[in-house]
């Protein structure tokens, strides 16, 4: 993720913040389950569940910001550029193979970070556009209905074992991609591979090979 903040902080306690950043993962899945009101429209987005993890993270280790670092903070994530692999390796597949992204994000967010990193989908799903966050099986029967296809032509693909599982859970395809740089800290990503799973890849150069694109 690149982000900048200009304004200087104090500098929080280095030794606690990969142990308590954990923490603050599991709750964001937690709350995208919960957070449609059942009429198709989600009660707040992303970026709001986001600025709320930050907020709650900066009042635990006595970080000082203006509320325009917050934002600049809280965006950066907009701004996410590929894994060296993910580029050539989705060229390859696409080739062979229609190309969807299915993400919790915002259709515009979505859209502008395809943009920056020439990113080669044939279409774009998001929650907003079913008015549910993953896991929620909405999304993905969603994605399958604008497709065109059986849950079963369709191989979800994610480094996130909770999304891969809903999706199977509905007859879809998997794969998974380990990526061990995700939080920084390899220790603090699940990067073992399952039988569980249809594939299992090191990155999308690998995940292409063993599709055979």
């Amino acid at each position: 993720m690149r982000g900048q903040c200009h304004q200087p902080a104090r500098r929080p306690r280095r030794d606690r913040i990969p142990h308590r950043t954990r923490h603050h993962r599991n709750p964001r899945r937690t709350l995208t389950a919960e957070l449609s009101d059942g009429s198709g429209r989600l009660r707040c987005t992303v970026h709001s569940i986001y600025r709320a993890g930050l907020d709650e993270l900066l009042g635990e280790y006595g970080i000082e910001l203006t509320e325009a670092s917050r934002e600049e903070l809280t965006a950066s994530w907009r701004e996410l550029a590929p894994w060296p692999d993910t580029v050539p390796g989705l060229h390859r597949l696409r080739e062979h193979f229609v190309l969807a992204t299915l993400s919790n994000a915002d259709v515009s967010s979505v859209v502008n970070i395809t943009a920056r990193g020439d990113l080669p989908w044939h279409a774009v799903f998001t929650a907003e556009m079913v008015g549910a966050f993953k896991p929620d099986p909405a999304c993905y029967l969603l994605a399958a209905r604008y497709l065109g296809l059986a849950p079963d032509r369709i191989m979800m693909v994610a480094s996130h074992k909770y999304d891969i599982r809903a999706a199977a859970s509905l007859g879809l395809r998997t794969a998974f991609v380990a990526r061990p740089r995700e939080f920084g800290d390899p220790a603090l990503a699940d990067t073992e591979f399952s039988d569980e799973f249809d594939i299992n890849a090191r990155d999308f150069l690998d995940l292409a090979d063993q599709l055979g694109a």
